[in-house]
Formats: C-alpha cells, sequence, structure tokens
C-alpha cells in the first residue's frame, strides 16, 4: 500500500458523531488489549458475567450509537471469533447484546473459516472502520492487541465496501 494514503489520526470520535447512514467495524483479533477494558476482563473471568458498570467507560460511544440509531443511521460490526471463543471474544458478545437495544448489530464468523482470500492480504484484513462508505480508518496493533495508531486511508472504498459484503455473506448474525 501506498503509505502516502495513510493519514495518522488521533481519535474516531467526530466521525461518530458525524456520520449519517453507517458506522461499520470489522474486527479480527482474538483478543484486544483496551486500558479500560483489562478490569472488565478480570471480573468476567472471576464472575462469568459482565460488570454491571462497564458502560461507564464507553459513554460517549453508547451516546453516538442511541443518537446515531435515532436519526436512522446504522452501528454495526462483522467480528471474526475463534472456533473456541478466548474468555476475551465471549465477553465482548455478552457486551454487544448489552448494545442491542440500542440498535447495534453483529454479525460474525469463524477464524478458521478460509474461502474468502482477502483475508490474509494485508492491508484488506486489518481491522477497520468504515464511515458513510467513504471514510476508512486502519486500526494499526501490535502483536499482543494493544492500539498501536489509528490511520485514515485517502484511498478508494471500494475495495473494503466489497470485502465487508463478502465477509457479511459468509456472517450470522449473533446481535
Amino acid at each position: 500500500m501506498d503509505r502516502s494514503l495513510l493519514k495518522p489520526i488521533d481519535s474516531t470520535e467526530s466521525l461518530f458523531k458525524t456520520f449519517k447512514k453507517e458506522a461499520f467495524r470489522y474486527e479480527s483479533l482474538p483478543e484486544y488489549r483496551v486500558p479500560s477494558e483489562k478490569g472488565e476482563l478480570k471480573y468476567f473471568r472471576k464472575y462469568g458475567k459482565l460488570n454491571p458498570k462497564s458502560l461507564e467507560p464507553n459513554k460517549w460511544h453508547l451516546m453516538a450509537i442511541g443518537e446515531a440509531t435515532k436519526r436512522g443511521a446504522q452501528n454495526w460490526r462483522i467480528r471474526r471469533l475463534s472456533k473456541r471463543m478466548s474468555d476475551y471474544e465471549r465477553m465482548e458478545v455478552l457486551y454487544y447484546k448489552r448494545l442491542a437495544p440500542l440498535g447495534f448489530k453483529v454479525w460474525a464468523f469463524r477464524r478458521d473459516f478460509t474461502n474468502v482470500p482477502e483475508l490474509d492480504m494485508l492491508p484488506i484484513a486489518l481491522d477497520f472502520w468504515m464511515f458513510d462508505e467513504k471514510t476508512i480508518v486502519f486500526v494499526s496493533y501490535d502483536l499482543t492487541g494493544q492500539v498501536l495508531q489509528l490511520y485514515e486511508y485517502l484511498g478508494d472504498p471500494k475495495p473494503y465496501i466489497a470485502f465487508r459484503n463478502k465477509l457479511k455473506k459468509i456472517s450470522k448474525r449473533i446481535v
């Protein structure tokens, strides 16, 4: 990929507040190391359920989902899951279910599914956000799932729209 098409950005928060039609996310890792979720995962492993206070750190995201739904926009994702889901993946699916009343939708497919060649192609296989089928934001992670950098992609979004559509065809709605 031509690196001149990647513009480092600090946050997606403004994109969440301004998208008109759709915010889409492709998640591929078995676990993410998000500092605000460290305690959540520990709680989940200890009690086998979500902490009732777990929505507090992401209030802006919850408000953005609710506001988007009210204006007729969608917030959805496709999640690549392990055959034997990790504790993190199981916790995340429960979290998604909490968001369903706000209009949040999730499709998933198994990690060992290999009939989509693009799953092994970089940068297509990277996690990304897509806003209104126009703005693509890649999320770069280290090997442990810690966010390194967000990059706005300044190129043609069509390959990512096609990739998303292929994944949706092989996925099952879980929320």
